[in-house]
């Protein structure tokens, strides 16, 4: 496709989501549908790879609007019909790769888990059959789809995903890279919930680590890894690094206070439950009221 079809199709996008935008949808679907149809026509004329093309990107376009309008009924079978189309072209895997994701975030939407992971699966095959490498969009899915096991209590299954989506970042991005503090997180969230509490904690450790030096150490993200830190260290009666992790937490939220607001609530909720279980019910409320106070000024 020449750059003059890649410049139709980009517009032709922007004035779909500005229809959108206005809650203009038979308007829409009205201009999709007779772009779809010169494209369908002008394959059956010429069926080579860069009509083919116009028809592949047009019909996403479509079914991703038809998506993102909440019609996902129509969304799925338009995207069903793109991989169809498509067959074993070995020319279009990375397409199809993408419009399989597609499916399966569709489908977790829709509540289908075993859709969804069915359709993941599909794309990270794809993608990995590929002669190059796409490590950033198997990365995303390995991520999203471990979060779904974790999510139907496929721990096992969640843990090796998140183990693959950390060798693909330690490979691709390096051991303190942002990418791969995040899937650090993540596996130290999932080993958390299933009261692996010494994996947990080790994987907290790792992912502040790389934050702290792949970010400002005020960024939200090493907020969020010392109040996990804070709340492995509770369930270790380690009370001093509950301690020392949660106000680090604190300071950092109080900078971003309007910004993370249920996140700062929630985090000096969570410190003043443990201070009060400790006995020190002053400290308690010396906490929470510094929140509170805090997010009254930010909203003031």
């Amino acid at each position: 496709m020449n750059n003059e079809r890649i410049d139709f199709y980009n517009d032709l996008q922007d004035r779909i989501y500005k229809l959108y935008e206005n809650k203009l949808h038979d308007q829409a679907i009205e201009e999709l549908s007779e772009v779809e149809s010169e494209a369908r026509a002008a394959h059956e004329e010429a069926a080579d790879n860069d009509s083919l093309q116009e028809l592949v990107v047009c019909l996403e376009i479509r079914a991703n609007y038809l998506r993102e309008s909440r019609k996902r009924d129509a969304a799925e079978k338009t995207y069903l019909n793109l991989i169809e189309l498509i067959g074993d072209n070995e020319d279009f895997v990375a397409e199809k790769a993408r419009i399989a994701a597609s499916v399966g975030m569709l489908k977790e939407r829709m509540g289908d888990v075993d859709g969804s992971i069915e359709y993941h699966l599909k794309s990270i095959e794809l993608y990995e059959s590929m002669a190059e490498a796409r490590p950033v969009e198997v990365l995303s899915l390995c991520n999203n789809l471990a979060y779904i096991y974790k999510m139907s209590n496929r721990l096992s299954d969640a843990e090796d995903l998140y183990q693959k989506a950390l060798e693909i970042c330690r490979d691709n991005f390096g051991v303190k890279h942002e990418s791969t503090a995040a899937v650090l997180n993540n596996l130290g969230a999932m080993y958390y919930s299933a009261g692996h509490i010494d994996e947990a904690l080790e994987a907290h450790e790792y992912a502040l680590d790389g934050r702290l030096e792949s970010l400002s150490d005020d960024h939200l993200d090493c907020a969020q890894s010392f109040a996990n830190l804070a709340l492995c260290h509770v369930t270790l009666s380690n009370a001093d690094a509950v301690k020392e992790n949660f106000s680090r937490a604190l300071e950092i939220y109080s900078k971003h206070a309007k910004a993370a607001s249920l996140d700062y609530m929630s985090v000096a909720f969570n410190y003043g439950e443990f201070l009060r279980k400790q006995g020190e019910d002053e400290l308690a409320r010396e906490v929470e009221k510094a929140a509170s106070q805090r997010l009254k000024e930010v909203k003031a």
